[in-house]
C-alpha cells in the first residue's frame, strides 16, 4: 500500500455531542437546529433520520413529521471542546494528525507497515477509544492516500470501517455518480454531466481532457482527473492546536422565565460546569462572557476582559453576575450561557509570575 492513511469521520457529530452530555435523550428523535420559524436542521439523530428527518430540512417541516421531536440549540462551545478531545485521542496513535474540520481528521498511519499490525484492528481500537472516552461514534476510511481514505469513510455509516486498495478502484469508486466524488460540488457536477461525465469512472477515462480544463480550469481539472484515477499525493500535515480557545456551557430553559432567583441559580450552575472543565484542562482565563437569549429568540453576548488571569467559581461568578445584571433588559429569558476565553495554561502563567 505504501502510505497508510486513516480518515476519521465522527457520526452525526453535533447531535452525538449533545447525547454524550445528555444521555437520557439517547434512543429518541433529536435534532440540533435554530429555533426560529426559518430555522433549518443542522444534524439529526439516527432515530430522527428513520422518520425521514434530515439535515437542511426546515424545522417546521420536521415538527410536522414528528411533533414530539426534541429540538436542541446549537452549542458551538461544546462541539469545539469535543473536537479538541477527539484530536488529543487520535494523537495517541499517530504523530501526524491533520484536522480537516470540527468532526473529521486525517491520520498518517504508515508506521503500521513496520509493526506487523492489522489496519482494521488498529482502526477498531481507535473507534473504541473515541466511544469509551467521549461517547462518540465514528466511521473510518483506510487507503493509500487522503482522497480514497475520505471516500472510504463515507461508505459505511454509522460506526463503519472500509479499506480501499488500488484493486478496488474499478469496482468501488468508478461506478459511483460523479456527484459523490469528494471535491465535486453541485455546480461542478452539473458542468461535468454536461460533457457526458456521469460517473467517477467516466472522468477517469474521459479522452477530451482539454474540454474539462476549459470548463473547470487547468488546476481543478488536473486534480479531479488524478483523483478519479486513484492518485492523490497530498501529505498529512499536523496542524492542530493543543490549546482551547474557550470553555463554555449554556442551557435552554424548559419555560421562559423572569424569576430572578431561578436565573441566578442557573448562572451558578453554569459557572460550576465551566469551572469543572477549566480545572480539567488546567487553564486560567482573562475574559468572561455571558449570553442571554430572550423569549423572542433575540440574543446578546457581553464580555469583560480583565487585567490578570483568574480561576475559581467565586471569582468567575462575580463577573458573570455583574455582566448579567448590567445587560439583562428584564424580558423573559429562554437561554443563558457562560464562557471563559483568552485562556492560558495555568502552569505557564504562574511560572511567569514567579520570574517577575
Amino acid at each position: 500500500m505504501g502510505k497508510i492513511i486513516f480518515h476519521i469521520d465522527m457520526n452525526s457529530y453535533f447531535v452525538a455531542c449533545e447525547l454524550a452530555s445528555q444521555p437520557h435523550l439517547r434512543g429518541l428523535p433529536v435534532v440540533v437546529s435554530g429555533h426560529s420559524r426559518r430555522g433549518v436542521i443542522t444534524t439529526a439523530s439516527y432515530e430522527a433520520r428513520a422518520l425521514g428527518i434530515h439535515a437542511a430540512m426546515p424545522l417546521q417541516k420536521a415538527l410536522r413529521i414528528c411533533p414530539t421531536l426534541i429540538v436542541l440549540p446549537v452549542n458551538h462551545q461544546l462541539y469545539r471542546e469535543c473536537s479538541v478531545a477527539m484530536i488529543k485521542i487520535l494523537k495517541k496513535y499517530s504523530l501526524l494528525v491533520e484536522q480537516a474540520s470540527i468532526d473529521e481528521a486525517y491520520m498518517d498511519m504508515s508506521h503500521l507497515s513496520q509493526c506487523n499490525q492489522s489496519y482494521e484492528y488498529v482502526a477498531r481500537i481507535i473507534q473504541a477509544d473515541l466511544q469509551r472516552t467521549l461517547q462518540l461514534g465514528s466511521s473510518v476510511g483506510i487507503s493509500y492516500n487522503r482522497f480514497l481514505a475520505k471516500m472510504a469513510s463515507d461508505m459505511q455509516k454509522p460506526n463503519g470501517l472500509t479499506i480501499l486498495r488500488r484493486s478496488d478502484i474499478a469496482t468501488k469508486i468508478w461506478p459511483l455518480p460523479i456527484s459523490e466524488m469528494y471535491g465535486v460540488g453541485p455546480k461542478t457536477s452539473e458542468k461535468l454531466r454536461a460533457l457526458g461525465i456521469e460517473s467517477i469512472g467516466d472522468l477517469a477515462h474521459y479522452k477530451e481532457e482539454q474540454a474539462v480544463k476549459e470548463l473547470l480550469g487547468d488546476k481543478q481539472a488536473s486534480s479531479l482527473r488524478m483523483r478519479a484515477c486513484g492518485n492523490d499525493f497530498t501529505p498529512v500535515v499536523s496542524s492542530t492546536k493543543d490549546e482551547l480557545d474557550s470553555i463554555g456551557h449554556s442551557k435552554t430553559l424548559l419555560n421562559d422565565t423572569l424569576n430572578e432567583h431561578d436565573l441566578e441559580k442557573l448562572l451558578i450552575q453554569l459557572v460550576h460546569l465551566v469551572e469543572q472543565r477549566r480545572k480539567k484542562h488546567g487553564v486560567v482565563a482573562k475574559t468572561i462572557q455571558i449570553m442571554i437569549r430572550n423569549h423572542m429568540f433575540e440574543t446578546i453576548t457581553r464580555s469583560i476582559t480583565l487585567d490578570s488571569y483568574i480561576k475559581g467559581e467565586t471569582r468567575i461568578l462575580y463577573y458573570v453576575t455583574q455582566l448579567f445584571w448590567e445587560h439583562w433588559d428584564g424580558t423573559a429569558v429562554r437561554l443563558l450561557g457562560v464562557t471563559i476565553q483568552n485562556l492560558r495554561r495555568q502552569s505557564t502563567v504562574y511560572e511567569q509570575l514567579r520570574l517577575f
